[in-house]
């Protein structure tokens, strides 16, 4: 299956469907299906395949997930031994009272810290100190909105339409 199977395969079903609601303008869901299932022989392959695909996706991504917090779990155990490593190297440094300790495969040396800022009490700090971030509240928006309450720059949309697949 390829994008242009899919094209050709959506453009038929399209045309199918128009020619249905020229000749038959009522026709019901299940007749549309049966004569696009019989008219456009590839139709019910590609759905097939495509639902088959939206699985295998989402499986993917599913195991991708969970893949993915285990490296996380992995990389901060890494993290946390390096830094355990880092601090018995710098005792190991001060141990014997040197600031450099050269080796042809590497030079480890200590100084002193950049200054860095330790909050106290944030509650003390001034406001030009302090950041704060303003985003719409849209539960608050739509739930005005649907009460018939005009809200300045925002309006209520129409949904994305959503798939849904069940399989047996």
């Amino acid at each position: 299956m390829n994008t242009l199977q899919i094209a050709l395969v959506t453009s038929a079903i399209r045309a199918r469907v128009a020619d249905l609601a020229t000749l038959t303008p009522d026709t019901d869901e299940a007749a549309l299906l049966a004569a696009i299932e019989q008219d456009v022989p590839d139709a019910a392959h590609i759905v097939t395949l495509l639902v088959r695909a939206v699985g295998e996706a989402e499986a993917d991504v599913d195991v991708i997930g969970e893949r993915l917090v285990a490296l996380a779990t992995r990389r901060d155990r890494a993290k946390r031994r390096a830094e355990t490593m880092r601090g018995l190297l710098l005792t190991v440094m001060e141990a014997a009272g040197t600031q450099k300790w050269k080796h042809p495969e590497f030079t480890v040396s200590v100084s002193q810290g950049r200054p860095g800022v330790l909050i106290i009490n944030p509650d003390e700090l001034p406001p030009e100190c302090l950041r704060t971030t303003v985003e719409p509240d849209k539960a608050k928006i739509k739930q005005l909105l649907e009460a018939g309450t005009p809200i300045a720059g925002a309006v209520l949309a129409n949904g994305v339409a959503a798939l849904t697949i069940r399989s047996k």
